[in-house]
């Protein structure tokens, strides 16, 4: 909602706290009428992973690109499967894939965060008119200090969805 009002244009969110890429594509895209003909978009920024990789509770494998091809049950298919279904809705339209940023928790989750952007930027190649926003290059660490200003009960406050639209 920042970026579209710094840009003066209509948007759709179609998200909420908690999503996982499984959960879009199962049941909450259809529940939010996401999937419209008439709520089309021009462009789709999605930024999805976090959950499935660190915040559920039985964890969903990120993948491979080629998963989507073999009908494994992964983080990459459903991924894949959200950006295929709007592509039949607007087949010109542009997507840009938000990579997780750097933090400073341990190394183990560092790998994690590395594999879904590399993920990313494979979908970026695969897929026409599809980039990547790499948060994990370009935004700042979020450590304990950028936690403190811009989270709060584990998610943004307004001046971290405010700072990330900005950096987007």
């Amino acid at each position: 909602q920042f970026m579209a009002r710094d840009a003066g244009i209509k948007v759709y969110n179609f998200s909420r706290g908690g999503m996982s890429c499984r959960e879009y594509m199962q049941s909450f895209g259809e529940s939010i009428d996401a999937f419209n003909i008439e709520k089309k978009c021009k462009a789709y920024v999605i930024a999805l992973g976090v959950n499935d990789m660190f915040n559920l509770g039985v964890k969903i494998d990120l993948g491979t690109i080629d998963d989507l091809e073999e009908k494994k049950e992964t983080m990459s298919r459903c991924y894949q499967e959200i950006i295929l279904k709007y592509k039949e809705i607007e087949p010109n339209a542009k997507f840009f894939l938000v990579t997780m940023p750097k933090e400073t928790d341990n190394e183990e989750n560092d790998k994690i965060r590395k594999a879904h952007r590399d993920l990313l930027y494979g979908m970026s190649l695969k897929y026409k008119n599809t980039y990547v926003i790499d948060l994990y290059k370009y935004a700042p660490v979020y450590d304990e200090k950028f936690r403190e200003m811009y989270y709060y009960n584990g998610h943004l406050n307004p001046m971290g969805y405010r700072y990330t639209a900005k950096l987007i």
